[in-house]
């Protein structure tokens, strides 16, 4: 794809679907399987975890099976990763942290990414250093309530709330600011059907027109 498509695609699809289904599991066959259910359940933002091994093999194996939907890296914490991802074909980058560097190396490649921010100076870096939206991170730290006060100076600012975030809770955020909510584990309750839990959460997230 080309990547001056990718970031228009990517954000409508989370201006959208308001979900990016974060898989991160022990071994390749396991992080297919997960990933094959919530895109089989409907979601179309997928972020594949760089700690999970063959990450970046599985997020390609997708990227040909689901090519309505964007498989991104995640995880990806220094240019070293960058680079790999970049090689890759990664849609679309998460961070955990904010290193200003990979940022503009994906910016220059326009490869959309959403580097992890903690503070709203972190958030004005990451926006200066050319991000479309960031990711706070972990949010569950913050609160809702956080996302509330950096709207207020940064009305535009775009905010993927991720870290103990759920079913349960997604919602909250949403009606808080955020622009989108990243959901891993929690995503679908212990004993649920991935594929079902990530379909029903999918109707609960989605902008209606």
């Amino acid at each position: 794809m080309n990547n001056q498509r990718l970031g228009a695609r990517f954000d409508a699809l989370l201006d959208s679907e308001r979900l990016i289904a974060i898989v991160r599991e022990n071994e390749e066959k396991s992080a297919l399987l997960y990933a094959r259910a919530v895109l089989d359940g409907g979601v179309r933002l997928v972020e594949i975890a760089m700690t999970t091994p063959g990450a970046l093999h599985a997020m390609q194996v997708l990227q040909k099976e689901y090519p309505e939907a964007l498989i991104g890296a995640g995880t990806v914490t220094d240019l070293s990763r960058a680079a790999e991802a970049a090689a890759a074909g990664a849609h679309f980058i998460v961070t955990p942290n904010l290193d200003e560097e990979v940022v503009r190396f994906f910016d220059a490649q326009e490869i959309p990414i959403l580097p992890g921010v903690a503070t709203a100076s972190e958030i004005f870096r990451a926006l200066r250093a050319g991000a479309r939206a960031v990711k706070l991170f972990p949010a569950s730290v913050y609160g809702p309530g956080f996302v509330r006060a950096v709207l207020a100076p940064l009305p535009g600012c775009r905010i993927v709330a991720v870290g103990g975030v759920n079913a349960d809770n997604a919602s909250v955020w949403l009606e808080a600011g955020a622009v989108g909510v990243g959901i891993g584990a929690g995503l679908a309750p212990k004993g649920q059907d991935v594929r079902e839990a990530a379909a029903q959460l999918k109707i609960l997230l989605r902008r209606q027109p």
